[in-house]
């Protein structure tokens, strides 16, 4: 696993700061995003995802569908079926049709 810990704290709203090896992914919903955490926690903020992408960006996190940024460093696997990542926690995010040929062939976790 790719894991890789540090002490920077990023922006992730008003007054909040996260590290990025603390979060799995970013769901887009409209100009808020839901952030999905390591320990199962959720938290909505007031932040376009496309803001979040760029400060995340140098902590290898990618944008694999409009809606979705994923920290790669917590993907378990490809599922070739339904063309979509599966996290550590299993869930699974969908991946654009665009996208999907960057993560085919990719080793993960």
């Amino acid at each position: 696993m790719n894991i890789t810990k540090t002490a920077h704290h990023i922006a992730i709203g008003a007054r909040q700061e996260a590290q990025p090896s603390e979060i799995l992914f970013f769901e887009a919903d409209i100009n808020y995003t839901k952030i999905y955490f390591l320990n199962g926690k959720k938290l909505m903020v007031a932040t376009t995802i496309k803001a979040l992408e760029e400060r995340f960006k140098p902590y290898d996190f990618h944008r694999v569908h409009r809606g979705f940024l994923v920290n790669m460093s917590y993907v378990k696997k490809f599922c070739n079926t339904d063309n979509c990542l599966q996290m550590l926690d299993n869930k699974l995010i969908k991946i654009s049709r665009r996208q999907v040929s960057k993560y085919k062939n990719k080793d993960f976790y």
